[in-house]
Parts: structure tokens; sequence; C-alpha cells
């Protein structure tokens, strides 16, 4: 009796099962013999301007810091240029003063005027000393004076001290001098020409081994980017680029300078750098270490492209449903450039190709469709 109720229950479930897959069956018959309106386009060949855009940011070619040779503390009294002004060589940059110098000059003068009286005192007495020694030696030769008396004259008339005393002037007057040209403003050039990307001094403060000022040598402006291995082989030293700044969207022309022949194992890019070959020195608004977008542009190039709305994937890649006849065609495909309106197909289509653009959500292989509107 058991044996015979489990038998009946497993026909019943049979005969379940096989309803069940007719009824799928007959349902996906039914979405094939329905019929589903579209809107197509043609693939068309169409010049492309295929830009890529890498991100990028701004260094100099080549930096020069000047700073002032300072042996005594000092203040910055000019600066004659602001940040991104254009300077030339031997240009006056900065201008500074040592600080306390009135005090140090009066004190020099003081010691010159001294050395000056001394000397001065001491010439007159050598004078006197020659003129006597002049009238000893006569006195002497007539008997009327000792030997004594003329060694002792020839002594006094001696010019040791003199000579002494002209070189503590000479000494003194260096010094004077040397305070009177420190009491000049100094300054600091240019050594080389280009434009000046920082400044680290204020008119009134201390000039110290801080202060200093930047200068871009000969304006020349680098971009650092990297690359990806797909467009290593692409480029090449010399290629012209365009530069976008981030901040505001100006661009600058641009050749690349350089391309790292190995690959940088951490970003799995390659280093280049591009120079901004715009004139820097005319009103530009680019600065070290700015944001920038690094645009490639390929020449224009006629293409096979459809709308990019038409494109989908699955598992098994990319396609589009093409107009076959009346019925939808999955077509597998092999897309190229988007440059966010159409995309470049490399493979799986060919000119006059009617790509389905509106409804190719609602279709799969085999159902019939009916064309409404595009070309």
């Amino acid at each position: 009796m058991k044996k015979k109720l489990a038998f009946i229950l497993m026909m019943i479930l049979l005969l379940t099962a096989c309803q069940k897959q007719d009824e799928k069956q007959e349902a996906t018959d039914n979405s094939l013999d329905k019929v589903i309106s579209v809107e197509v386009a043609k693939a068309e060949l169409l010049k492309l301007e295929k830009n890529r855009r890498l991100a990028g940011n701004v260094a100099s070619d080549e930096l020069v810091v000047v700073t002032p040779k300072l042996t005594m503390p000092a203040t910055v009294t000019v600066l004659n240029f602001s940040e991104g002004d254009w300077v030339y060589k031997d240009d006056i940059l900065m201008k500074f003063k040592i600080n306390g110098v009135d005090e140090q000059i009066s004190l020099a003068k003081s010691q010159y005027d001294l050395a000056q009286a001394n000397y001065q005192l001491q010439l007159e007495n050598y004078n006197f000393a020659l003129d006597n020694l002049a009238r000893t030696k006569v006195l002497y030769q007539n008997g009327a004076v000792s030997k004594v008396a003329l060694e002792q004259a020839e002594l006094a008339a001696s010019p040791h001290q003199l000579n002494s005393l002209k070189q503590q002037l000479n000494q003194a007057k260096e010094a004077y001098e040397l305070q009177l040209s420190r009491a000049e403003d100094k300054t600091l050039l240019a050594p080389v020409s280009g434009r000046i990307s920082m400044i680290n001094a204020t008119v009134g403060a201390a000039a110290s081994v801080q202060t200093s000022i930047a200068i871009i040598k000969d304006g020349k402006l680098a971009i650092d980017f990297s690359l990806p291995e797909t467009l290593r082989n692409e480029l090449k030293v010399g290629d012209k680029v365009s530069v976008i700044l981030t901040a505001d969207g100006s661009s600058y022309a641009a050749y690349i300078a350089s391309i790292s022949p190995a690959l940088n194992r951490q970003t799995s890019m390659f280093e280049a750098t591009a120079i901004l070959t715009d004139d820097i020195a005319d009103n530009m608004k680019v600065y070290a270490g700015m944001n920038v977008d690094v645009v490639l542009a390929e020449n224009q190039s006629e293409s096979l492209t459809i709308p990019v709305d038409a494109m989908q994937e699955d598992k098994t890649g990319t396609y589009v449903y093409i107009a076959d006849n009346g019925v939808a065609k999955k077509q597998a495909v092999k897309s190229g450039f988007d440059n966010g309106e159409v995309l470049e197909i490399i493979d799986g289509l060919s000119a006059e190709d009617e790509v389905i653009v509106v409804g190719q959500d609602f279709v799969k292989e085999g159902t019939q469709i009916k064309i409404v509107g595009g070309e």
C-alpha cells in the first residue's frame, strides 16, 4: 500500500514539473512573437578628436634661490618686486640696512678724529725736532755742543713715532669709511632672468639667513604627470600637449620634455615631464604647486561610431542590438575612444548597420521589432 502511494505522489510531481516547463516555453515563444517598437541610428564614420586628460602638477624647471650675504644684523628697507613679477639679470630685488650703523659711524668718527689730532701733533713735534737737529749739527761742528747733545737731537728727530701714528691714522680712516659704507642700503641683485615664485621678506623686518627670493630661471615651468602603460608608446619627447589649470580652466601650450624609460612599480605608470612654451613673462598665472590637466590631443581620425547609450554589457562582453530584417540581433562589439556622446567601434560593426538606440533594454536575440524613429 505504501509503495502504491509513493508511486502516485511521484507521478503527480513529475506532471507538475512538465506543466511549468511548458508554460515557461510558451511565455518565451510569446515574447519572441511580441513586436517591440524601437528607434535606430546608423553606425557612421566621424572624425574624432581624441583628447586624453592626465592629472599633473606644476613644478619649476630650474629654481634659483637668492639670499643676502650678511655679517651683521640688518633690516629690509626696500622690496622692488612681488611674487609673479618678471625680473632680469642684475635687477635690484631688495635693499637692506645694517642695524645700529649710526652709532658705529659716530664711534669710528671719534677714533678717526683722535688719530688725526695725534698725528698732527706728532708731525709738528717731528718738524720742530728736524729744525732742532739741523741747528745742533751746526753747533756741534763749531764745538759749541757735545756729541751727547747731538745724539739726543737725532733721537728726537726719528720718524719712527710719526710713522706709527700715520699707520694708526690710516687704520682709523679705513674703519670710518667702512662704517660709512655700511650706512648705505645694501642691495640684493637678481643673478638670472626669470619670474619670482616666492619672496620670504617684508619691508621693516629683520634680514637673516632665512630672508630669500626664489626665481624660476628663464621663466620655464615644468609639468610633472604620469602616463599609463597604454599611452607610453603613443607619445615621444617633443610632442605637443595642452595644459589646463584646474583652478580656472585656462589653457597653455607645452611640449613633452622627458618620459621615464622605466615603469614606476608603485603606481604602474611612467613618469613624464612637459615644459610650458607660452611666454611666462606675459601675465601668466601659473605657479609652482598648482594642479593641472595635461591634455594629449591626437590628430583627428575617421572612426566608425555609435551613440554611447546604445552600448550594453554582460558577462560575455560588450554588445549592441542591430535591426536585421525586422528582428533584433545581438552583435558583439569592441569599443575604443569615448567622448561622452559617441563611442568609437573598433570591431563588430560596419558602416550603415542600424543600431537600436531606444528600446534596446526590452529586446533580445530574435525579438520582433518595429522601427518607429531614428535614422
